[in-house]
């Protein structure tokens, strides 16, 4: 993420040291996903930790989307309920979504819906909007029309940052607003963190250096095996985190389990699996006993 020259630029160090104050400093971090946010948090306890303490307030750190979201809710909670527009529920979304595919004669309806949700997301996320193209984009962007006809006196996760931009100024804010581990600022992001009106700074992660290497495999079954094979090696060799990520792990999730376990517990013994799987981010990590 190139904050560029006129933006404030945070050290970790010096963020942990002002999160260490506790709520009162005011300071809400906010990072592009969960695992990030979950991430921070143990580094922040570890950095508390180192500082023989036994207890501290918890920082506010948390994913970006959910921090859009608990302003909305507080909102709603003010002078502003009569206003804000309904926002929908993820499982609402995409039953709109499954309806308005259903209605094209598509067979593969739930898998479809998914990705038009998803698209969707990234379309504002990006500032993308559907043009020419091939049968796919025209499909998505007849779907799009009818979604937009279904919610158009309703509000969805996608376009939420948008919708509360206006009511930002009647909301209360934090402080101070850091975005962490932003690699690239998306601009709906960007746009909501400028209207936001209260002070903006960002922090980067440690740098780290790291060997690359590439292997071929005949088939993904074969890479999913070796992938599970060099993880156990690296655990045996006293490896503290390890991370696999493999795409659309949403949609390999049993087969990934089902190797990782065989791998990691080769005689079948009833021990805790050293792994942890968080299929919305399209990651496996592993960890060890």
């Amino acid at each position: 993420m190139n904050a560029g020259p006129e933006l404030q630029v945070i050290e970790k160090s010096a963020l942990f040291e002002r999160l260490a104050r506790g709520r009162s400093a005011g300071i809400t971090v906010v990072t592009p996903n969960q695992r990030l946010s979950r991430a921070l948090m143990l580094e922040f306890d570890a950095f508390q930790i180192g500082k023989a303490l036994s207890v501290w307030e918890a920082p506010d750190i948390l994913p970006f989307g959910a921090f859009v979201q608990r302003l909305y809710e507080d909102g709603l909670y003010a002078d502003l309920s009569a206003a804000l527009p309904i926002l929908l529920t993820p499982a609402q979304e995409e039953e709109l979504w499954k309806q308005v595919v259903g209605g094209s004669g598509l067979l593969a309806v739930e898998g479809a819906a998914a990705k038009c949700r998803d698209a969707w997301t990234l379309a504002n996320l990006w500032r993308i909007r559907p043009g020419a193209g091939n049968q796919d984009t025209e499909a998505f962007a007849q779907w799009l029309t009818h979604y937009k006809r279904k919610t158009e006196n309703d509000l969805d996760t996608p376009r939420l940052p948008d919708a509360l931009q206006r009511f930002l100024p009647e909301l209360k804010r934090p402080k101070l607003v850091v975005a962490y581990a932003f690699d690239i600022l998306p601009p709906q992001t960007k746009e909501f963190l400028d209207a936001l009106g209260t002070e903006i700074a960002f922090c980067r992660p440690d740098a780290r250096s790291a060997t690359v290497s590439r292997a071929a495999f005949d088939s993904a079954k074969h890479e999913i095996e070796a992938a599970a094979r060099w993880a156990r090696a690296r655990l045996e060799a006293g490896a503290t985190r390890i991370g696999v990520v493999i795409p659309s792990l949403g949609e390999k999730r049993k087969e990934v389990v089902r190797v990782f376990s065989r791998v990691m517990r080769p005689g079948g013994e009833k021990t805790a699996m050293p792994f942890q799987r968080f299929a919305r981010y399209s990651a496996s990590r592993i960890f060890p006993w």
